[in-house]
């Protein structure tokens, strides 16, 4: 939630208009409708499939955040 309203500080110059959109984010917090939840199982993929797919973009864009988070609980590729 910070991120967003930090965000939108950036973007939205009316007091009013932030205080809105800061009401409505705490109003519908993520997950107020319930929450969808995959596998890669469901669509036939492995972590390793997703891993040989994206290794790419992952070496150009994620490369040094990628490598760190490879071995903790926090990836993002989940199975």
């Amino acid at each position: 939630m910070l991120l967003y309203t930090t965000s939108i500080s950036r973007i939205v110059s009316s007091n009013e208009m932030k205080t809105a959109i800061h009401n409505w984010l705490l109003e519908n917090p993520q997950g107020k409708q319930g929450r969808n939840k995959y596998s890669l199982v469901e669509f036939g993929l492995t972590k390793e499939d997703l891993e040989r797919r994206y290794a790419d973009y992952n070496k150009l864009f994620l490369s040094s955040t990628y490598s760190n988070n490879q071995s903790s609980s926090t990836n993002p590729i989940q199975s």
